[in-house]
């Protein structure tokens, strides 16, 4: 996995069982299968790696599976881990809690790495009973991590999953199947009180990713084409949106034939399927019979153009 830092810096995590995987000098371990690294792209070869660690318990069972990074260089890793000798400091959990010796039962962890990839600013293992699997993460501007992950729900059980007083659900539901669950890790590396909380759930795959909501400036084209011939009869370059918070809908400016407009998106939710319909208006003097009124709309900068029609 992978994050990128303000500066343009890449961030990458995983696992490796390479003997002659690449690590830096004064980086805050070289021993283990799980591996953080720092990339410089404005570098060539050697250079180019500001830092790379290798960490975990130096045997088999260890790996990063997604990673995060703050507005100082600080790097978050959460992964999973069947060892009980994975390096842990100022943990919440400081002892594996695994299943025994048995099966690659093992625990989720999450590591704070400092900025210069010399020490971990905190350690933990999270989990109980059965396996527990770290999956994605974010953080925010105070440094407050946010994780997801399964937690089992076979013969071993998990009733000692670490939850918090008055989080929305506290018991695995999962009825022998994997339960996602959700906490929020304040900036000293604890559990916070709103939420190590157990999702019920099944249990097929579980790739979805996290990411913190970013802000700047964004852009895109809207093309207004006629049906039948393709051909585009009104074209507006959307120059930035603004969400309020509060509704499903945004707004922002754009530019038509070199002169300002506004738009407005609202997102309705269709209550099933798979996806959800929108609608855009566009200001400052379209044609009351012109192409948004009667032809189709594309938007651009997709994996592929929109089918819909605009209609009155």
């Amino acid at each position: 996995m992978l994050a990128v830092d303000d500066a343009g810096n890449a961030y990458v995590a995983g696992g490796s069982f390479s003997r002659d995987f690449p690590t830096t000098p004064g980086a805050f371990s070289a021993r283990g299968e799980a591996f953080v690294a720092k990339v410089d792209p404005t570098q060539y070869g050697a250079a180019s790696l500001v830092y790379s660690a290798l960490f975990g318990s130096g045997v088999e069972g260890d790996e990063g599976h997604a990673i995060a990074v703050d507005h100082a260089g600080t790097a978050f890793v959460i992964g999973g881990t069947t060892n009980y000798s994975f390096p842990t400091v100022n943990a919440f959990q400081p002892e594996f809690g695994g299943a025994p010796d048995c099966c690659d039962i093992g625990d989720a962890f999450v590591t704070r790495v400092n900025p210069a990839g010399t020490g971990l600013v905190y350690s933990s293992y999270f989990g109980k009973g059965d396996f527990d699997d770290g999956a994605g993460i974010a953080v925010d501007p105070a440094g407050n991590a946010y994780v997801v992950g399964l937690t089992g729900g076979g013969g071993y059980g998990n009733a000692g999953f670490p939850t918090t007083s008055g989080a929305f659900q506290t018991e695995h539901l999962g009825d022998n199947q994997a339960t996602a669950f959700v906490a929020k890790i304040v900036d000293v590396g604890q559990a916070s009180g709103s939420g190590a909380t157990n999702i019920a759930g099944g249990f097929s795959t579980f790739n979805f990713g996290v990411r913190r909501v970013t802000t700047g400036a964004l852009s895109g084209a809207l093309d207004c084409v006629n049906h039948a011939t393709g051909a585009v009869l009104h074209s507006v370059m959307v120059t930035g949106f603004v969400i309020d918070g509060k509704t499903a809908a945004f707004t922002g400016t754009c530019t038509r034939n070199k002169a300002p407009c506004t738009y407005t998106v609202n997102v309705t939710d269709n209550g099933s399927g798979s996806s959800d319909a929108f609608t855009i208006s566009i200001s400052g003097g379209t044609p009351e019979g012109g192409a948004l009124r009667n032809g189709d709309i594309q938007i651009q900068h997709w994996k592929q153009a929109s089918q819909g029609h605009v209609t009155p």
